[in-house]
């Protein structure tokens, strides 16, 4: 019930700005169900709280599987250089082509610094913005805990019903 009031509250008080708009539809066009597409948020910079840092090899058969049963798109969000590379070099050819990303040219940690300490936050606000609204363009998530992913669902709640928090 708390992420349909969320979603209710969202929809009626908050408009994202055009730019950023634009910009989500062009790293993650064509999500529309004819196009089915994995929303992959792997956050490893500032795990804080006790929560568990979860590995990237961890998203792989779920992505897999997705691909195996005729999903079309990756889009995968990181706050994490190392994330990023790991899955570039260790992860099937086969997926390559299918993987989306925000592109290289974003603020992302390669330690367990948080990209808002890294540059500024009008930056690393609009990044983060971009990824939130192109995550919550796909059919399907996985995740661990955090802010980016549960805005992703107010903003669709269907994925409440589509996703996998890999730290639940």
């Amino acid at each position: 019930p708390q992420r349909h009031i969320a979603h209710n509250t969202l929809t009626k008080y908050i408009r994202f700005l055009p730019h950023i708009q634009e910009k989500a539809h062009k790293v993650n066009p064509s999500c529309s169900m004819a196009n089915s597409c994995l929303g992959v948020h792997i956050r490893q910079s500032d795990k804080a709280a006790g929560r568990r840092q979860i590995q990237t090899d961890e998203f792989l058969p779920y992505v897999q599987a997705f691909v195996a049963a005729g999903g079309e798109w990756i889009y995968l969000a990181t706050d994490s250089g190392k994330v990023l590379e790991q899955v570039r070099k260790e992860w099937p050819r086969y997926l390559q082509p299918k993987i989306r990303t925000i592109g290289d040219n974003v603020v992302r940690s390669n330690d367990d610094k948080a990209v808002f300490d890294i540059a500024s936050h009008h930056r690393t606000n609009t990044e983060i913005l971009i990824e939130i609204l192109a995550l919550s363009t796909c059919q399907f998530m996985i995740h661990g805990l955090s802010a980016v992913t549960e805005t992703s669902v107010w903003i669709n709640v269907d994925l409440h019903y589509t996703s996998v928090n890999l730290e639940d």
